[in-house]
C-alpha cells in the first residue's frame, strides 16, 4: 500500500490549498478577458470573420448597442 501526499503546484503549496488560490485568479483571468484592448481585438477579429451568431443568437450587428448598455455591468 503506498502512501501519497499532495502533489506540489507551481506557486509551492500543496494541491489542497489550491481552492483557496482560485477566486484571486478567477479575478486576474477575468479582468485580462474583459481588458479594453483584449476586448477591442477580439471584436476586430468577429468582424473581420463576418462572425454569426454564438450560442446567444446574438448577430454582429446587435452587439455595439447591447455592450453601450450593458458593459458597465459587465465590467
Amino acid at each position: 500500500m503506498s502512501h501519497s501526499s499532495p502533489s506540489p503546484n507551481p506557486t509551492g503549496g500543496d494541491v489542497s490549498r489550491r481552492g483557496f488560490m482560485q477566486p484571486a485568479l478567477h479575478e486576474e483571468l477575468m479582468a485580462r478577458v474583459l481588458d479594453s484592448a483584449n476586448v477591442r481585438r477580439a471584436w476586430k477579429r468577429v468582424k473581420a470573420n463576418k462572425g454569426t451568431p454564438g450560442i446567444d443568437g446574438m448577430p454582429i450587428e446587435d452587439f455595439p448597442a447591447f455592450a453601450r448598455v450593458h458593459w458597465p455591468h459587465i465590467r
